[in-house]
C-alpha cells in the first residue's frame, strides 16, 4: 500500500497534479420513495461507513423494492413532455435529510431500464431511434431542461444553482444498452451531446453540479474514446461487475488517460454478489456465504482504490437484503457482518488512499 501511493503521488507530481483522498458513494434506485420516517436511520447509517454521494434515479415504482417500504410514486414522464414533478419533490425532501448527514445527491435524468421496459420513449422511437432520431433527442433534452430548471420546493433554488446539495447530473443510466456493443462508438457523440444540453441549463455558481456520464454494461464500454475529448464532460462514470474489470491493472490504465484529457472517474457502480460463480453473472445459484463474499468486497474495494478511482457501490440498502433477483445489495440493517465490513473499509478510503480526481470542491466536508 504505500509503495502504491508513493508511486500514484510520483506519477501526480509528473502531471503537476496533486493528490487529493478519495471517498465512497452509494446508489439506491427508489430512493426518491423512501418514507421520511426512514430517511434518518439511513442516511445515519451510510453516513457511519463513510458515504459523501447518494444516486437516485427519476423512474417511477409503483411498490417495494428489495425489501424496502416506500411510498410509491409516478416516472417524471407517463407521455413524452407531460411532467410529473412528484419525484422531482420527493428528492428536495431527501436533500433535506441528506444534507444533515454530509452527503450530496447526484441524479440520474433517465435511465436505459425505463427505455427497455418499454415507456413513453420506448413506444414512440423504439430503443435505436432513442438515439439516433432527432425528435428523440430533442424530447430528452428538453426533460434535461426541466430537471435543471425545477425549482427546490425547501429552497426556492433552481437544482441548476443547487451545487450545495446535488453533487452532480447524468443525462441516462447505461446509455446504448441492449445494442450491439461494437455499434457503441458511433452512438458516443450522443453522450456528448446530452452533457452539452447539460452544461447549457447550468448555473455559473460554485459549486456547479458536475456533468457526468451513466456507464455502460463493463468498464470498456464505460469509457469510449470520445469521452475523454468531450468538453462538456467532467466525469466519466464506470460500471464494473465482472472479476476481470474490477482490478487494478484494467482500470489504471484509464486513469492515466482521463489524467491526460483533464477528466475525472468515478467507478459509478459495482458489486458483490451474493451468489458464487462469475460475479457479472449474479441471477441465481448457491449462496457463496458471508466470508466469502466479504473476502471478495475487500478484494474489489482495494483494487479500484488502489486504481486512483473513487467508487460507489450498488447498493447498500435500507433493510435485510432479501436476495431478489440479481442481488449485490448488502443491507444496513440486518445484514451485520457484511455491514461491520462495508463501514469498515468505507469509513477509512478517505484517509488511506489517494486520488488524482480531486472531488473536494463538491463534496460536504
Amino acid at each position: 500500500m504505500k509503495f502504491f501511493l508513493f508511486a500514484l503521488t510520483s506519477s501526480l507530481a509528473m502531471r503537476g497534479a496533486v493528490a487529493a483522498q478519495s471517498f465512497i458513494g452509494n446508489n439506491l434506485y427508489y430512493a426518491d420513495g423512501l418514507p421520511e420516517s426512514a430517511q434518518d436511520a439511513y442516511f445515519q447509517s451510510l453516513q457511519s461507513a463513510g458515504v459523501k454521494v447518494l444516486r437516485v434515479w427519476l423512474d417511477g415504482e409503483t411498490g417495494d423494492q428489495k425489501g424496502t417500504k416506500i411510498n410509491p410514486f409516478p416516472p417524471l414522464e407517463s407521455q413524452i413532455g407531460q411532467y410529473d414533478d412528484k419525484v422531482l419533490e420527493n428528492i428536495d425532501d431527501l436533500m433535506v435529510t441528506a444534507l444533515k448527514y454530509k452527503i450530496k445527491i447526484h441524479i440520474t435524468i433517465y435511465s436505459q431500464n425505463s427505455l427497455r421496459g418499454g415507456d413513453c420513449y420506448s413506444s414512440k422511437y423504439g430503443q435505436t431511434g432513442f438515439y439516433t432520431t432527432s425528435d428523440a433527442k430533442q424530447a430528452l433534452k428538453n426533460r434535461i431542461a426541466h430537471v435543471l430548471s425545477h425549482v427546490d420546493s425547501k429552497t426556492g433554488n433552481k437544482w441548476a444553482d443547487s451545487g450545495d446539495r446535488i453533487f452532480g447530473f447524468e443525462a441516462m443510466n447505461e446509455a446504448f444498452t441492449g445494442l450491439s456493443t461494437s455499434d457503441f462508438s458511433q452512438y458516443a457523440p450522443w453522450q456528448c451531446e446530452m452533457a452539452t444540453a447539460i452544461n447549457g441549463n447550468s448555473s455559473s455558481g460554485s459549486p456547479t453540479p458536475l456533468v457526468m456520464t451513466g456507464g455502460g454494461n463493463y468498464v470498456d464500454v464505460s469509457l469510449e474514446s470520445a469521452y475523454f475529448t468531450c468538453p462538456d464532460l467532467n466525469v466519466l462514470g464506470i460500471h464494473a461487475y465482472g472479476d476481470g474489470d474490477l482490478t487494478t491493472s484494467k482500470l489504471q490504465p484509464y486513469v492515466s488517460k482521463a489524467q491526460q484529457n483533464r477528466k475525472k472517474l468515478i467507478l459509478e457502480e459495482w458489486g458483490v454478489c451474493y451468489f458464487s460463480g462469475e460475479n457479472s453473472d449474479c441471477p441465481s445459484g448457491s449462496p457463496q456465504g458471508d466470508d466469502a463474499r466479504i473476502a471478495k468486497f475487500r478484494q474489489y474495494a482495494d483494487a479500484i482504490s488502489q486504481s486512483g478511482i473513487p467508487w460507489w457501490y450498488w447498493q447498500f440498502i435500507p433493510n435485510a437484503d432479501p436476495h431478489e433477483g440479481s442481488d449485490y445489495e448488502i443491507g444496513t440493517q440486518g445484514d451485520d457482518a457484511l455491514w461491520n465490513a462495508v463501514k469498515e473499509v468505507g469509513s477509512q478510503t478517505a484517509g488511506k488512499y489517494q486520488t488524482p480526481f480531486d472531488f473536494s470542491e463538491w463534496l460536504i466536508q
